[in-house]
């Protein structure tokens, strides 16, 4: 794994709700990794579908039960001599197939991009980010239903 390293959580609340132009429930249905048209950087591309529209203030309109792709960079390639190599940014997870997240996303002009999120299991939460060092692990474990709450009141 090559991870890159930056610190690109400063100046990011736990729950970036003004950063975001779309914060979304979403289940991953499907994800891929490429490599830039200009070779310089992996990115991934999941397939979700949308659960529940939390906020829209920018980019197209998404609803509930829309499927849209959102982007992060990092990911897993294939090169043509058959090595995979695994590019990550540092203290940066990537969401996994079948399992359901809230996602906070910015507009990039052409699609979304995740500025972070949260899985949701067995109505607990988990932070996709950090190893419970960064602001995001203050979510750690809490009930889904607490934590909707406080987003919900963040957005309002």
């Amino acid at each position: 794994m090559l991870p890159l390293n930056s610190h690109w959580w400063k100046g990011i609340p736990a729950l970036p709700t003004a950063e975001s132009d779309a914060i979304v429930i979403a289940k991953v249905l499907d994800a891929k990794a490429y490599l830039s048209s200009n070779r310089t950087a992996v990115y991934s591309e999941y397939l979700t579908f949308l659960e529940e529209v939390l906020k829209n203030t920018n980019g197209p309109a998404i609803n509930v039960g829309d499927t849209i792709a959102v982007e992060r960079l990092g990911g897993s390639v294939r090169f043509p001599s058959g090595k995979i190599q695994d590019y990550r940014i540092s203290k940066q997870s990537l969401p996994s197939n079948d399992r359901e997240y809230t996602l906070f996303l910015k507009y990039n002009g052409n699609g979304y991009d995740i500025i972070t999120g949260y899985l949701i299991k067995n109505g607990r939460i988990s932070p996709l980010d950090g190893d419970g060092d960064l602001q995001f692990g203050k979510y750690e474990g809490r009930t889904f239903e607490s934590f909707l709450g406080e987003l919900r009141n963040a957005i309002s």
